[in-house]
């Protein structure tokens, strides 16, 4: 095991490692990700490989809620109920 740095600050609720890149979502509902990203599986808008964990912009307007990682791809779970954030101010407002 090693100390995240990059993530210290947030409270990390679920992880998933996949054969090359991992996923981290935060209590925010925010999904971070790392390693390989050639076959697209960070989410990212290039296929840069990442050494350490960056906000994955793409999922940012949703509620992910769980994560899952394999060899070359990536899940986010959405929130059945309220899947995108977005959706919460408007009820709110």
């Amino acid at each position: 095991p090693k100390l995240v740095e990059g993530m210290i600050l947030h409270k990390v609720v679920n992880i998933a490692a996949g054969r090359s890149h991992s996923l981290a979502l935060i209590t925010k509902n925010d999904v971070y990700a790392c390693g390989s990203g050639r076959e697209g599986q960070l989410g990212m808008p290039d296929k840069e490989m990442r050494k350490k964990f960056e906000h994955v912009l793409s999922l940012m307007s949703v509620n992910s809620v769980k994560l899952y990682a394999g060899g070359f791809h990536s899940w986010a779970v959405l929130d059945q109920i309220m899947p995108k954030k977005d959706e919460f101010q408007t009820l709110r407002g």
